[in-house]
């Protein structure tokens, strides 16, 4: 049991690593994976110089979007075909380039939060009204989480220690001076004195 314990704190300990850099990253980069894919309708508005025009609309980008200290899950109605996949990291301090960047741009939230709306888009004389959704978490909520299994791990790690030196159960506490064999108590076994 103590080995899982380990490895599942090990893998806790790398994710949380990993969140912690895209977090901290998230402040200068603006980054990106997503996807598009056809099927499904959407309503979307299309206005041509001054005319404006409903329609339906059959594709759609989706992806995760990391920006200012919070991860988003959102998916954007689009009117074009862009590639399979697509992915970014873009700084935050240059402008956004045209297509699936732009595009999710509108779709991210801050915060916890899920919501959905339109994005507005020009281009010379068009201007998209595109229906999106997207559901927002803040990268400080699964940085603890993450880090509360190696916490625990290394607080049971120095408990553990401290009971051996003493002469108790590392499990259980209980003085085990002059015990033999198991602990009476909880059952684990009792290491050889030297």
């Amino acid at each position: 049991m103590r080995l899982v314990t380990t490895i599942l704190a090990a893998l806790s300990m790398l994710l949380f690593i990993g969140v912690l850099f895209f977090y901290v990253r998230s402040y200068s980069y603006y980054e990106g994976n997503v996807h598009y894919s056809g099927g499904g309708q959407a309503r979307a508005t299309l206005t041509v110089k001054g005319q404006r025009g409903e329609g339906d609309i059959a594709g759609r980008i989706t992806g995760l979007l990391s920006h200012r200290g919070a991860f988003t899950y959102a998916s954007i109605a689009v009117p074009t075909e862009e590639p399979a996949w697509q992915s970014w990291s873009h700084p935050i301090d240059q402008p956004l380039k045209p297509g699936a960047m732009s595009l999710m741009f509108p779709a991210i939230g801050s915060g916890f939060g899920y919501g959905k709306g339109e994005a507005h888009v020009a281009d010379k004389d068009l201007a998209w009204e595109l229906p999106y959704w997207n559901v927002t978490i803040p990268y400080w909520l699964p940085t603890i989480l993450l880090a509360i299994g190696p916490w625990r791990w290394f607080s049971n790690y120095r408990l553990a220690l401290q009971r051996e030196k003493e002469g108790k159960c590392v499990r259980c506490g209980k003085d085990l001076r002059g015990v033999t064999g198991k602990c009476p108590k909880c059952g684990e076994p009792v290491p050889d004195p030297d």
